[in-house]
């Protein structure tokens, strides 16, 4: 298992979220 890739690809998509976010507005 790789754990941290895990969380590397959930920090990455919050980071697109949020990039996403701030785009609409």
């Amino acid at each position: 298992n790789t754990p941290d890739l895990k969380e590397t690809v959930s920090v990455a998509n919050n980071a697109c979220w949020a990039i996403g976010e701030l785009a609409v507005k």
